[in-house]
């Protein structure tokens, strides 16, 4: 998949060529790529242009995540929205490449 070639792509980029790490979803309640999309859109404040295609091999129609793997293995506990998180990487993305 795409996703899968960026993450080694970035990866290969530090040093960790063929090594993938376990990925553990991260999500605190069911999460369809449409609320992205809506997080996007309010932190960008613009409307996307979507081209939307009949469903793909590998996607899933909604996911839900489980956290109980991310806080045994790292002590970790999320606690920020898709909303929140999406609206601060927005700000410091447009931030950064000004």
């Amino acid at each position: 998949s795409e996703l899968r070639q960026a993450f080694q792509t970035f990866f290969k980029g530090w040093g960790l060529d063929g090594v993938l790490p376990s990925v553990v979803a991260c999500g605190a309640r069911n999460q369809a790529s449409e609320d992205f999309k809506t997080a996007i859109e309010t932190a960008t404040g613009k409307k996307a242009n979507e081209n939307l295609l009949p469903m793909q091999p590998g996607d899933v129609p909604i996911t839900y995540a489980d956290v109980d793997e991310l806080i045994a293995d790292t002590g970790f506990k999320p606690e920020t929205s898709i909303e929140e998180g999406i609206a601060k990487f927005v700000d410091w993305y447009t931030g950064y490449y000004r």
